[in-house]
């Protein structure tokens, strides 16, 4: 298997895990505290479901305005999600030379918000060891100290100890405090 099909691969269960995700949270909890600063449940859906919208724009070789609101898709989150993956996945099939740039993103972001709505809804143990780990590597070869400089999406590192579980790992390197 190689590399690019590894990824391929953990992007599809990233994907899948933050589906599961979605349809685990309850009308009930949109109101919940979240990891992310300032964010409940309802504000942290609207941005997946928008971000995976923008990631099928950037992957289809055109500009994402990602400073753009997000709609109110909490309500209906699963389903906006299922059609925003639809669209990324016909984007990376349509423009496979965009696949490099946008999916390791994507993917980092799509495992640290699986991590957010996990720890807000009560659902940790649906996520995958595996993502988190792809996801860390794949952070720490693309968010290096000048990547993340000035940042308003990544806070600086908080220490987590090596032992720590892999979705600990990563939250820590992105600036939250697991």
């Amino acid at each position: 298997m190689t590399s690019d099909t590894a990824h391929e691969a953990v992007y599809e269960r990233a994907l899948e895990q933050m589906e599961l995700l979605i349809r685990g949270s309850r009308p009930d909890q949109l109101a919940l505290a979240t990891p992310c600063a300032d964010w409940d449940v309802r504000a942290l859906l609207n941005h997946v479901v928008s971000g995976a919208d923008r990631f099928a724009v950037m992957a289809s070789g055109q500009r994402a305005d990602f400073t753009a609101p997000a709609p109110d898709l909490a309500d209906r989150a699963g389903t906006a999600y299922r059609t925003a993956l639809a669209a990324i996945r016909a984007a990376y099939g349509d423009h496979p030379e965009n696949v490099g740039r946008t999916r390791s993103i994507h993917l980092i972001e799509t495992a640290i918000h699986a991590w957010d709505l996990a720890q807000a809804t009560g659902q940790t143990d649906r996520l995958d060891p595996t993502v988190a780990e792809t996801a860390l590597a794949l952070a720490r070869e693309n968010l290096g100290v000048a990547a993340r400089a000035g940042s308003t999406a990544f806070g600086p590192e908080v220490p987590v100890a090596a032992s720590a579980p892999p979705y600990d790992r990563l939250a820590g390197f992105l600036g939250r405090h697991p």
